[in-house]
């Protein structure tokens, strides 16, 4: 990989990337696949270019995922077939609509303010991988929301790739599949997927940030559901009739431990983090993550949470409680030690390019934690994007090049014995 055939890659993930953000994204809970339909409207966009670059086979599923292939090169069609996958969902926690990103050339390391937002910065004082980005071109918002680079970056390096892969038949590669999933922040698009028909035999999602990361273990992850039924009262004569719901989850939710709640935790630790609450005196309910690296974990942590509802019944006599819990996905890590050729091709991949490799685990999901679990190895490659799910998101437009440049070269990798 030539510095003009990265220079090539980074101009049109920049071109791309900004055409992408312009489409509002944002997965809306509790609602079905597309849960938006600026998820449909980017994927027509997706198909128009597809066609462009020359991929074939392309198809758009009932629910928006759009799907296509970069056939293989000439004497290479006897390769196992791979995938590409990147999702075009944003996250709910913040508005990705009216989208105004800046770029800013040459990052000098000074702290980055947001022109709509007063004092609204991000410094590499407090945000090391943003010291990780000096010297390069970043993209950021005006502050008032999302850029939408998770996994609009993803989305770009992957069809920049393909269509630097279709103007260079002399590269080896082996069939390819594209996949450009739905509502992977709210983990319902996925499930939709079929694996079957997209027939890889192995899959990379294009969903981290970091150059050379790869990620090859995720969470284990539930959501459990703490319904509580009350009793309503006038409250002029409420003693010794009312048993008020929003009271028992309220103290519920007080009563996890705080060094199991996200903001105490890091690294390999789990957490329970109730993130929405809802509610009246008569019925109430809160909505709780479980996260764990370790799948036994998970049910240590299920039990505490009812041991917590128990005793917060106990103090309100007459109202009545349970927990529902969903399996939501579990870790990569339990299957893809079944398929070590999966990373470590990548790996051979991103040395290429004269970076080290860095495998590390995501504390959180992707759309490959519950592929890999369905039987298609699927670990998790950088895209260049940082800070993910805030309005102070920001790509790097140099990783997102050499993201690219890894799918260019683990094209190539495929194509070996």
């Amino acid at each position: 990989m030539t510095p003009q055939s990265l220079a090539t890659l980074k101009e049109d993930v920049t071109a791309r990337l900004l055409r992408y953000v312009a489409f509002d994204t944002g997965a809306r809970f509790d609602t079905p696949s597309p849960s938006s339909p600026g998820q449909r409207e980017l994927g027509a966009l997706l198909v128009e270019e597809m066609r462009a670059i020359g991929l074939t086979e392309i198809e758009v599923d009932g629910v928006g995922i759009v799907t296509a292939t970069l056939p293989a090169t000439v004497g290479y069609a006897e390769r196992p077939t791979i995938g590409y996958l990147a999702h075009l969902d944003t996250s709910p926690e913040a508005s990705g609509a009216g989208i105004r990103p800046q770029i800013i050339r040459r990052y000098d390391g000074a702290p980055i303010q947001y022109p709509a937002v007063l004092g609204l910065e991000i410094s590499p004082a407090t945000l090391d991988e943003l010291a990780g980005c000096v010297g390069h071109d970043l993209v950021v918002t005006d502050g008032t929301t999302l850029l939408g680079a998770d996994d609009k970056s993803g989305v770009a390096a992957i069809m920049a790739a393909c269509a630097y892969l279709a103007a260079h038949p002399e590269i080896p590669r082996p069939r390819i599949r594209v996949g450009m999933t739905v509502d992977e922040e709210i983990g319902q698009g996925i499930l939709h997927f079929d694996i079957e028909r997209f027939g890889a035999a192995c899959a990379y999602t294009l969903d981290d940030d970091a150059a050379g990361t790869l990620a090859i273990e995720t969470f284990s992850a539930d959501l459990a559901i703490v319904r509580v039924r009350g009793k309503n009262s006038h409250p002029g004569t409420a003693r010794g009739r009312m048993a008020n719901a929003l009271r028992v989850v309220s103290e519920v939710v007080a009563a996890i431990p705080p060094p199991m709640t996200p903001e105490t935790t890091d690294a390999r630790q789990g957490f329970l983090h109730a993130y929405e609450t809802s509610g009246t005196v008569a019925h109430a309910e809160a909505h709780v993550l479980v996260r764990d690296f370790a799948t036994a974990g998970l049910a240590a942590k299920e039990d505490l949470l009812r041991t917590i509802l128990s005793a917060a019944l106990a103090r309100h006599p007459g109202a009545e409680g349970e927990i529902e819990v969903r399996k939501q996905y579990r870790n990569m890590a339990d299957r893809l030690r079944k398929a070590p050729d999966v990373a470590a091709r990548a790996e051979a991949a991103i040395r290429r390019l004269g970076l080290t490799p860095k495998r590390t685990e995501i504390r959180g999901g992707t759309d490959g934690s519950q592929l890999t679990e369905r039987g298609l190895p699927c670990p998790n490659l950088f895209a260049g994007w940082h800070n993910a799910h805030a309005v102070t998101e920001w790509a790097c437009l140099d990783d997102m090049a050499l993201s690219a440049a890894t799918l260019v070269l683990l094209a190539e990798e495929w194509s070996r014995p």
